[in-house]
Order: structure tokens, then C-alpha cells, then sequence
């Protein structure tokens, strides 16, 4: 079975990778396998070649460089001393914001007015809601749980059951 090169065998042949024996004999003898190679690889090299013409030149750039700084196009200014001022004022002023800031909040906090809880009325309340028997829920569960002797009665019928 003679199959052409696959897209990976055909990038392996382009980065000069070693290719499996039969393999590298079928693209000795496969002229289409061949083609491909051999115009991936002339592709590579035009964009290389358009790639150098493109660069920059390093050395022109390097004679300018070294012009400008023989021959300076104006003369160096010396640079001001910064005022002391500015930083003062910036501080001071974030001191203020701070402050009034601080003076707008507590001025106008709300004092707190902690009134004692009715806690007799709230526990009456309580009681006596849960004494209506007309609230569903809170009814008494005296009527669910059997006398004595109806739970002796009931433990008698399951021995004698069993």
C-alpha cells in the first residue's frame, strides 16, 4: 500500500525531522508528496527573505544614535527642583476631607434609645395564647396518650396474639 505522506509526515519532511524508512522512500518517488515539500520549504524561505528585507537595519540606527549624542540638537535644560509646597497642601487637605468627614457622621448619628422590654406582658401574651384551645397545634395531648389500664389491656392483646 502506497499512501501519500499525511499533513504530519509532510510537516516533519519540512522540519527535517527523520521520517519512518518507507516513508521516506515514498516522498524520494512521490512526485505530488515532493511538490508539497519542496514549496512549504520555498515558501519558508521567501517569507525569510521578505522578513530580512523588512527589519530594521541595526547599524544605521546605531550611526544615528551615535551622531546625536556627538552633535546634541539643543542644549540640556536643567530640570526644576520640585516645590516642597505641593505635598503639604495634597496632606493637608486630605486631613481636612478626613476631619469633616468624620465631624458629618457623628453630628448626625442618631442617639440610641434603648426603652425597656415588657417582659411580664410578653410572657402573659405567651400563656395566654397558648392556653385558647382554639388554636390549632396547642391543643392538650392528655386525649392521645392512654390511661394505664388501656395500656395494659393493649400489651396483653399482642402476647396474646403472638
Amino acid at each position: 500500500m502506497n499512501r501519500h505522506l499525511s499533513d504530519d509526515e509532510i510537516a516533519a519532511a519540512v522540519a527535517a525531522e527523520k521520517l519512518a524508512p518507507e516513508r521516506a522512500r515514498h516522498l524520494e518517488d512521490c512526485v505530488p508528496c515532493r511538490r508539497e515539500v519542496d514549496g512549504l520549504l520555498e515558501l519558508i524561505a521567501e517569507r525569510r527573505r521578505a522578513l530580512e528585507a523588512e527589519g530594521p537595519d541595526f547599524e544605521k540606527q546605531r550611526q544615528q544614535i551615535l551622531e546625536g549624542l556627538a552633535h546634541p540638537a539643543a542644549p540640556v535644560v536643567a530640570l526644576h527642583r520640585r516645590h516642597i509646597w505641593r505635598p503639604i497642601l495634597a496632606a493637608a487637605a486630605a486631613l481636612v476631607a478626613v476631619v469633616g468627614i468624620w465631624l458629618q457622621m457623628t453630628r448626625h448619628r442618631p442617639a440610641a434609645v434603648l426603652r425597656p422590654l415588657p417582659v411580664e406582658q410578653i410572657l402573659s401574651d405567651v400563656d395566654a395564647t397558648l392556653a385558647d384551645r382554639s388554636v390549632p397545634g396547642f391543643e392538650s395531648l392528655d386525649s392521645m396518650i392512654p390511661a394505664p389500664d388501656e395500656m395494659a389491656s393493649m400489651i396483653d392483646d399482642t402476647k396474646t396474639a403472638s
